[in-house]
């Protein structure tokens, strides 16, 4: 049974991202251009609403944090 435990405690033991194996530039960019060309595909509808998402969650999100609008 403590074999079990100790496997699980493991598990869920939070590994420190060590800065070099973080985000780089070489993964950023990668990322970049995934984002954008899964946007590409997107229907007009479907931006205008992911930007008016945007956009409330930031108005949420300086509401939440006290900034003036």
């Amino acid at each position: 049974m403590s074999i079990q435990n100790n496997k699980i405690e493991r598990a869920l033991v939070r590994k420190e991202i060590i800065e070099s194996q973080g985000w780089n530039e070489v993964k950023m960019n990668k990322l970049n251009r995934f984002i954008l060309s899964e946007s590409e595909k997107q229907s007009p509808e479907r931006k205008l609403r992911n930007e008016l998402l945007s956009i409330k969650y930031q108005m949420q999100d300086d509401i939440e944090k006290g900034h003036n609008l």
